[in-house]
């Protein structure tokens, strides 16, 4: 679901060059946009006890894009999915270890 959604970012973040600030800006808002849908669904976690209160959920979102962003770039290079197949996988289960339980309530 997201790398059909979001790998137009990869592309456009790669054409990208020092004088085209209003399209950086567009793409800024983008990724903001993304972030603030991503912590509001990552309190609405909270708030429902589906996730830990040790959640960063202003940060958690930067780390969550950032981990796709890389994965899509190495899949990019190496032609093959496996890289943010993997990328995604790990960021999940990092997410999944914040559910509320014995360790990390």
């Amino acid at each position: 679901v997201f790398y059909g959604d979001y790998r137009i970012f990869l592309f456009m973040k790669m054409e990208l060059s020092r004088d085209e600030e209003n399209l950086r800006e567009q793409l800024h808002k983008s990724f903001s946009c993304m972030q603030n849908n991503m912590s509001n669904a990552l309190q609405r976690l909270q708030d429902s006890g589906h996730l830990s209160r040790h959640v960063g959920t202003d940060s958690l979102p930067t780390f969550f894009i950032s981990t796709f962003e890389g994965g899509c770039l190495l899949a990019k290079a190496s032609g093959k999915r496996e890289p943010n197949i993997n990328a995604l996988r790990h960021a999940l289960r990092y997410i999944r270890s914040y559910q509320p339980g014995p360790l990390s309530s």
